[in-house]
């Protein structure tokens, strides 16, 4: 057995799970990891060494706020990576992006941010 974070592969879990969901959301390896590493460092780690320390661990899967909390920052982190990808999305995708902002704005009267990709 080796030392692993129940916390990392749950949000992983949970990370593919949202990106196939929501089509406004880049699904390229970089932003995947980008959401990843934001929500992992805002939540605390559950490591263990051994299996039954890991099947032990996994019970936590069934609390509600273990999986509200993960969910949570997930979220959060989604829209920080959305908002500002490190790279140009371009095609299809920047057109929808914008598209789906113009939209909100004009039927939720939403200011939200959208800044310039560089």
């Amino acid at each position: 057995m080796e030392l692993r974070n129940l916390v990392e592969d749950e949000v992983f879990y949970l990370v593919e799970k949202i990106l196939n969901e929501d089509e406004s959301l880049c699904k390229c390896e970089k932003c995947k990891l980008d959401i990843a590493a934001i929500a992992l460092n805002n939540l605390k780690p559950k490591y263990t060494v051994t299996e039954k320390g890991y099947v032990f661990s996994k019970t936590y899967r069934l609390k509600p706020q273990f999986n509200t909390d993960i969910l949570t920052e997930i979220i959060k982190a989604a829209e920080i990576v959305r908002n500002n990808p490190r790279h140009k999305l371009g095609g299809w995708f920047e057109e929808y992006r914008i598209n789906r902002y113009e939209w909100n704005r004009k039927n939720y009267n939403w200011e939200g941010t959208f800044p310039s990709i560089k």
